[in-house]
């Protein structure tokens, strides 16, 4: 198995693959706006939790794709608020859409990339190639994954034949 494929399995597990843990598909299914909303004091809300998935996504899929943007100077913690992807309005199944949109569009620009691309630097100020990039974000990507899951357990709206009982 190549590097590529490699990414591609775990970007597709991550989105809509089941495989050793759940998809974001499966995390969000089945979930109403007012469950997504829900949230104790200190963590975050599963939409919270999703449209930070966006922005980072978003982020890196169009620095991917070639737009030449700033590195990120601002605080984490404006990137699970729905302004960080311009959008104060976004209501609960535009950010399940766009959330898996960015994941399928993410991975096809992956599937299409060359080895050149996926070995170039990503980030002018850092020496990392795409490949460690898309590495770390599905990463990133699995453990919000988990914890949406964790908190739909918690909060007693997790269906335990979609897996994890």
């Amino acid at each position: 198995m190549t590097q590529k494929e490699i990414l591609l399995e775990q970007m597709a597990s991550c989105r809509n693959q089941t495989n050793w843990f759940i998809t974001s598909q499966t995390a969000v299914e089945d979930l109403t706006p007012g469950q997504a909303l829900q949230k104790d004091e200190s963590n975050n809300s599963i939409m919270q939790i999703v449209i930070h998935l966006i922005f980072w996504n978003e982020l890196y899929l169009s620095r991917f794709n070639g737009t030449n943007l700033p590195p990120f100077e601002g605080n984490n913690k404006e990137t699970f608020e729905p302004g960080s992807i311009g959008n104060t309005e976004l209501n609960w199944d535009s950010a399940k859409e766009r959330l898996d949109k960015v994941l399928s569009d993410f991975y096809d620009a992956v599937k299409d990339a060359d080895e050149e691309k996926l070995n170039s630097q990503a980030i002018q100020s850092q020496p990392d190639a795409w490949y460690s990039y898309i590495a770390q974000i599905t990463i990133h990507n699995a453990y919000h994954i988990g914890q949406i899951v964790t908190i739909r357990k918690q909060h007693g709206n997790w269906n335990p034949d979609k897996g994890f009982k």
